[in-house]
């Protein structure tokens, strides 16, 4: 199960792995 939670930054993904991996803010918008 792949898990993301934003960073305070709102384009960072960090997965539950702990891998950095770039993510556009519509994710949470």
């Amino acid at each position: 199960v792949w898990r993301d939670r934003m960073w305070p930054d709102g384009w960072t993904a960090v997965t539950a792995d702990g891998k950095r991996s770039a993510q556009f803010e519509h994710t949470l918008l």
